[in-house]
């Protein structure tokens, strides 16, 4: 069982579009259902939002597209262990940073309840992986994302609104609920290099698949998401089938 601990609060972010820097905030509102105010993810405004893979909801967003929540501490070792600079932990892309807390710890909170300052709570939904993206946007090696695979993060849903702020506590509660970590492709949560060939391909045609269906409901997020990929030399949306 996952016992009460405290932490701290390093660092909050927000972007306020798809793409844009992360601008590093001493204080923010985290709004119930939403995200923090002024992250593209709060005004489904960013790369993924568009994507509708909620398992408990199907045809819904995931909820926990709402806030991502990263381990300073494990992060930065791991980059350090794999030769890997940032100017900023923003960099990742990630909306809190948390001081004395784990990666494995983060982890494992997952379906778990978690207090951010005196009021906000969110639940841990899964775990955030790294992408391609972030890699090429970084300037980082091909593959190198995945030194710092499990050190990536959690995608969390908010609960209760709350002001939080840098330096304010941070506490995962025994309390746990039913968690949703989507209806992803084969292979999302394994490491590119180990997925083999069978599920490389099984991913392309659900994406594709999404693609269509996307395009019904959000044209302008499934462009969204492939400017996001193309602004980096990616492709977001594998090419048609021939």
């Amino acid at each position: 069982h996952l016992v009460a601990f405290m932490s701290t609060i390093e660092g909050i972010f927000v972007a306020p579009e798809a793409s844009a820097p992360l601008t590093s905030l001493t204080r923010a509102s985290v709004v119930k259902g939403r995200g923090i105010e002024g992250d593209r993810y709060f005004s489904h405004q960013g790369t993924y939002s568009c994507l509708r893979v909620s398992k408990q909801h199907p045809g819904e967003r995931e909820p926990g597209r709402q806030l991502t929540i990263i381990a300073g501490d494990s992060v930065r070792a791991a980059l350090k262990n794999n030769g890997l600079k940032l100017s900023s932990l923003g960099d990742l892309r990630r909306n809190v940073v948390l001081g004395g807390v784990s990666a494995d710890e983060l982890l494992n909170a997952m379906g778990h309840l978690i207090r951010l300052g005196s009021k906000c709570q969110v639940l841990v939904h899964r775990h955030c992986v790294p992408c391609m993206y972030n890699e090429r946007k970084n300037g980082f090696p091909a593959g190198s994302m995945e030194g710092i695979w499990k050190e990536a993060g959690v995608s969390c849903e908010v609960l209760e609104s709350g002001d939080i702020a840098v330096g304010d506590s941070f506490q995962i509660l025994p309390e746990t609920r039913q968690f949703d970590d989507g209806e992803q492709p084969p292979g999302f949560y394994s490491p590119p290099s180990q997925r083999s060939a069978v599920i490389v391909k099984e991913g392309l045609v659900r994406q594709r698949q999404a693609k269509q269906y996307l395009l019904t409901i959000d044209p302008e997020g499934v462009a969204r998401a492939e400017a996001s990929y193309n602004s980096v030399g990616l492709k977001f949306w594998p090419a048609a089938s021939k």
